[in-house]
């Protein structure tokens, strides 16, 4: 297995033979030695890849979110109801942790035996996008199949994931006798028909609404996974609370493929770009927005007018985003004297969006 692979390649052969060995041993008893030897090279070949043992934990978690991430973004790609979405993932998920049965030992071990502080957040983070994921699509669910009135849908969400945890944690101490996606089906039909019994007259109260946000607004998520939590449902949050035909713009450390199948499920145009340095800007314009309108490829002054031109023909309630080559300073007081709202993006290349729009 000594053989040159490139490097990504490597890593994630080294993050494969790491989660194999954690199926045949307790996380402590893990040495990047015995890694090393398994693979085929030396150590100091295996620390040229991942500078400690702790750095190689955080790969396999990376490539598990990863995986399951694809998993959750071909069910949603295939456009089916929500419950058989709902069913198959979980039957995905079971299929995975079968085949990959380290990966629960190293989530367990990190709350029995405690781990580095980027283990722990990388482990709290699984965790809390399970919870959101289960949150989506419990959501997606009701409305397909019941009212939602009387759910709390965090707290069914955190009891899915209570269930997950120890149905999983039960197959492994029962040396994985029985079938766990089988076993996750059941625990599914359970949770299921418990929040089916929610009497409907017992919603809570419904907090009042959140004001709307400006209609560019940026929403960087990565100090919220690096918290540990799944931003998925600060992201709906705020796309709820988005103007008619305004456009969140989303800061992410990796491609957020799930989130862009289940946006694009609900209508959004979702349009993703690499900056580079691990950035990556999500747009999602809100539902029913025109298409943004890219300008960058006009000779100046062409954008200019294309905007103001485009500003006269809009009626109230009526907005368009625009692409353009640089901040368009210059064409701001022109908006303003018409009476046109706008609000403005730089981009790190010193391109930017423009968005304008007249009140209802």
């Amino acid at each position: 297995m000594n053989e040159h692979l490139p490097t990504d390649q490597r890593r994630r052969q080294i993050a494969s033979v790491a989660l194999d060995l954690l199926a045949q041993q307790p996380v402590a008893a893990l040495s990047t030695r015995q890694i090393a030897e398994r693979v085929g090279v030396s150590q100091p070949a295996l620390f040229r890849h991942f500078a400690s043992r702790e750095a190689i934990l955080l790969a396999v978690l990376d490539q598990a979110r990863a995986d399951l991430g694809d998993l959750l973004e071909r069910q949603l790609r295939l456009g089916r109801p929500a419950a058989q979405t709902m069913e198959e993932f979980v039957q995905g998920l079971g299929e995975y942790v079968s085949a990959h049965p380290g990966l629960p030992r190293l989530l367990f071990a990190d709350v029995a035996e405690g781990s580095a502080p980027a283990v722990h957040a990388a482990v709290l983070a699984m965790q809390s996008r399970q919870q959101a994921v289960m949150r989506t699509l419990l959501e997606l669910r009701l409305r397909d199949e019941r009212p939602a009135a009387g759910v709390d849908l965090d707290a069914a969400a955190a009891l899915w994931v209570a269930l997950l945890q120890g149905t999983i944690l039960q197959w492994q101490i029962t040396d994985r006798a029985q079938s766990l996606p089988a076993a996750l089906g059941r625990a599914l039909g359970l949770w299921w028909a418990g929040l089916e019994a929610v009497p409907l007259a017992s919603a809570p109260p419904q907090p009042q609404d959140a004001p709307a946000l400006q209609p560019l607004h940026v929403l960087d998520v990565r100090p919220i996974l690096a918290s540990g939590t799944d931003p998925l449902h600060s992201i709906l949050e705020h796309l709820g609370r988005l103007p008619p035909g305004g456009v969140l713009k989303v800061i992410a450390p990796f491609r957020p493929k799930p989130l862009l199948a289940l946006l694009a499920g609900r209508g959004h145009a979702v349009r993703d770009r690499d900056e580079g340095g691990g950035v990556f800007h999500v747009e999602i314009p809100a539902v029913n927005c025109r298409p943004i309108e890219d300008l960058r490829d006009l000779e100046a002054p062409l954008p200019l007018e294309r905007v103001l031109t485009t500003a006269q023909q809009l009626g109230p309630g009526q907005s368009q985003v625009f692409r353009v080559p640089r901040l368009p300073l210059l064409v701001l007081p022109h908006l303003a004297a018409r009476g046109v709202d706008h609000c403005t993006w730089q981009e790190s290349d010193g391109s930017a969006l423009l968005w304008i729009g007249r009140s209802p």
